[in-house]
């Protein structure tokens, strides 16, 4: 029951830490057509490149908190 909300978090933290490192290649090579806003200031292209990404991996593994959880746990251990 504790795990599901700790692979919550860790993917949101996974999502906010893609974001941020993105936004900042992004600054230091120059590439203004993945930093550009919309006029609320959001980074709305690297939200659509994450979201898809992330999306991607929940229907590669067809939604199983247990492999999510295993990639997690690898990733950690590295």
């Amino acid at each position: 029951m504790l795990g599901q909300p700790a692979l919550i978090m860790a993917v949101n933290t996974a999502f906010v830490a893609s974001s941020e490192l993105m936004e900042r290649v992004g600054h230091r090579y120059g590439f203004h057509w993945l930093i550009a806003t919309n006029r609320r200031h959001s980074l709305y292209r690297i939200h659509v490149i994450n979201a898809t990404f992330f999306s991607s991996i929940v229907l590669i593994t067809h939604g199983s908190q247990m492999i999510l959880a295993d990639m997690y746990a690898i990733g950690l251990s590295r």
